[in-house]
């Protein structure tokens, strides 16, 4: 029996099952079937119109998502990390080390208990997305330091057909994606797969994803963190004699916030105050000569109260 036949087996299911265990199943759908159409990307004030193909299996997942309208991209997700086609400045970006990211805008994590003590989750009820029935599920964050989600997943196979990211006041949606058309083929053509841009002539450009190097860091702390956020990682750490970098990690299992520390510039300067990107939010102050930077799909509260507590350990 084929994945999807498996999946297709319990259809109707969807209807009496707890709200957290169709979260679970989303996560297996997105990673494990085949699917392929269109999606609608909402965010700052525009809209984007993607092709998206993926194709799961035993073998790991790999999808092509590509902008119809708009600025042209193109996004190849493969088992050993991402590619970026940017034709306008015929450049691919390779991002090694990355593979499971998928290319579904949106993605949340595959274990729902990692972030279900930060966050209320509650069944909204049926719906239609794409001509196909779902069951829209709630996750609305127990304070106004984290976003919170909509969802329609679709009835027989879990699959997020609308996402929507929502603001503090859990009504305004600063971002969602939608697929205003989506099939379920058995099988994806490996010529589904490929890029359609590029060229000898491109500029490639690869970047490693860092590997974490412990939780912590010994020359800074962060005072004050919001309930359930907890320190994941330290990645990328980079000496030059008395010159140091960091990069701190903190989530609470769904949010998640980057913490930059660097020497400031040499000409004094560094960022002072809030700025942010559609549902990005950043927050810069200048510490002990340093420039730290808090960044994260958070609100902007959040940010700053993050940066406002990092302070150079003394001995």
């Amino acid at each position: 029996m084929s994945l999807l036949a498996a999946v297709l087996g319990v259809a109707g299911a969807l209807a009496s099952e707890a709200p957290a265990a169709l979260l679970e199943r989303m996560s297996d759908a997105v990673r494990a079937l085949n699917y392929q159409g269109t999606i609608v990307y909402a965010h700052d004030g525009t809209l984007e119109v993607m092709q998206l193909v993926h194709s799961g299996g035993p073998d790991g997942e790999r999808g092509r998502l590509t902008t119809v309208s708009g600025t042209r991209r193109e996004v190849i997700s493969e088992r050993g990390g991402l590619k970026l086609f940017l034709p306008e400045q015929r450049t691919i970006l390779v991002e090694r080390g990355s593979g499971g990211r998928g290319t579904l805008p949106k993605m949340l994590p595959s274990d729902v208990s990692a972030f279900a003590s930060n966050y209320r989750i509650a069944d909204l009820g049926m719906s239609n997305e794409a001509g196909r029935s779902c069951r829209r599920v709630a996750i609305t964050p127990l304070d106004a330091l984290r976003y919170g989600y909509r969802l329609c997943l679709d009835e027989q196979t879990a699959l997020p057909l609308r996402t929507e990211l929502l603001g503090e006041d859990g009504k305004r949606v600063i971002e969602h994606v939608v697929f205003s058309q989506i099939e379920f083929p058995e099988r994806i053509a490996e010529s589904a797969l490929k890029p359609t841009s590029g060229g000898k002539d491109w500029t490639v450009q690869v970047q490693e994803s860092s590997a974490a190097s412990g939780v912590g860091d010994p020359r800074w702390t962060v005072a004050k963190l919001p309930e359930g956020f907890v320190a994941a990682a330290t990645h990328g750490l980079q000496e030059r004699g008395e010159q140091a970098s960091a990069h701190l990690a903190f989530s609470d299992g769904l949010a998640a916030v980057s913490v930059f520390i660097e020497p400031r510039a040499s000409d004094g300067k560094g960022l002072e105050g809030a700025a942010h990107m559609g549902a990005m939010n950043l927050y810069g102050r200048v510490v002990d000569d340093h420039q730290v930077t808090v960044v994260g799909e958070v609100p902007a509260a959040t940010v700053r109260l993050i940066a406002q507590s990092v302070a150079a350990r003394r001995p």
